[in-house]
């Protein structure tokens, strides 16, 4: 089984951060041996997609904030390899959480 981590911006406020994971969802449909590990994909994400509001609030803090950096650690640990998109869809979120995954894959190769 190939497992295929999907890496790049999250930002309820640009909804192409979540669309263009779709899309990849879709066309690896039904393809043997490759499951897709799609962050988005979670409760936390689908809540604030809904709400509109931006990943990181302040002043709703989430407990899904608290695990968000061992739970991206861990996809990129479970996976052989990324699909990465770096546009930068909202420039109040910079891609540090990107940089942070690519540099996982870098001192952990499969």
């Amino acid at each position: 089984m190939n497992i295929v981590y999907l890496v790049g911006q999250i930002s309820p406020k640009y909804k192409e951060t979540y669309e263009w994971r779709e899309r990849v969802e879709l066309y690896f449909n039904g393809v043997d041996n490759i499951k897709i590990i799609n962050p988005c994909k979670n409760y936390f994400n689908t809540k604030l997609l809904k709400n509109n509001e931006y990943a990181i609030n302040r002043s709703k803090r989430t407990t899904g904030l608290d695990i968000l950096v061992s739970k991206d650690y861990t996809y990129v640990l479970n996976s052989d390899i990324a699909i990465v998109n770096m546009n930068h869809y909202d420039i109040k979120k910079p891609l540090i959480g990107s940089f942070f995954e690519l540099a996982w894959y870098f001192t952990n190769p499969q």
